[in-house]
């Protein structure tokens, strides 16, 4: 019956990354730690030394890179002798301050007499390339 078990955790781990993993877009932050956190409670610390990594990385379907972060993850849990720490990443490039093209869409530079035909204007900020 443990086995049975075994098999069956192993199938379920793979499938959580799959499904996870294999979204499309970003993920949130919630969903990052929630797969580091898997990781890191299934990699034993000492898998990459043992040679264990290609192994791990075959059976749940992720790359080696995940599994080496997930040992060092897992590593570094044990020698704080912590518990998990929610891991912050930082804001995406591309979050747009609507803000900024709101104050501007009311500005005079942005209304003229015919509000009835506004042409778009591309707004550059600076970082854009």
């Amino acid at each position: 019956n443990d086995e049975k078990t075994a098999a069956a955790l192993l199938i379920a781990a793979k499938s959580f990354f799959g499904e996870i993993m294999s979204t499309k877009g970003r993920l949130s932050d919630s969903d990052m730690n929630a797969i580091w956190a898997t990781i890191a409670a299934l990699m034993p610390a000492g898998l990459i030394d043992g040679r264990g990594g290609a192994s791990a990385s075959r059976i749940l379907g992720v790359h080696h890179r995940v599994i080496t972060k997930g040992v060092e993850v897992r590593a570094g849990l044990e020698e704080h002798g912590r518990g998990w720490v929610q891991l912050r990443y930082s804001a995406h490039q591309d979050r747009v301050d609507l803000q900024l093209i709101a104050e501007w869409w009311h500005s005079d530079e942005g209304s003229t007499e015919d509000n009835q035909n506004k042409e778009p204007v591309r707004v550059y900020l600076p970082g854009d390339h």
